[in-house]
């Protein structure tokens, strides 16, 4: 079979953003041995002049993402939730909040 095929794409960051907006949040699905967060820190620090803020989520962090989600989407800055896999149960309650992103008031800088 042609390695076209077989082998994964690399993922353009530059290009996920451009599709990315306040509502439109960017999924990384990542397989063993790869971890975009340089790259994303560096991507983002350059976009932006700001850090990545990001938060590995787990039981008990549902507090603390949402005060973070709150927080980040009202100033314009990036926000990254680590191993969600870890915290299934919250995520009706994430997809409420990105619901309400839809609200004019959001910063439109904003990203997840």
């Amino acid at each position: 079979m042609d390695p076209f095929f077989v082998n994964p794409p690399l993922f353009n960051i530059e290009e996920g953003f451009k599709s990315s907006t306040k509502e439109t949040p960017i999924i990384f699905i990542i397989t063993p041995g790869s971890d975009p967060m340089a790259d994303l820190r560096n991507f983002t620090s350059k976009k932006t002049g700001r850090d990545l803020h990001q938060i590995s989520l787990g039981q008990g962090q549902g507090p603390v993402a949402e005060s973070y989600f709150k927080r980040f989407s009202d100033s314009g800055e990036w926000l990254f939730f680590q191993n969600t896999h870890l915290y299934i149960s919250w995520m009706p309650k994430l997809e409420k909040m990105v619901e309400e992103l839809k609200n004019p008031d959001t910063n439109g800088d904003f990203r997840l």
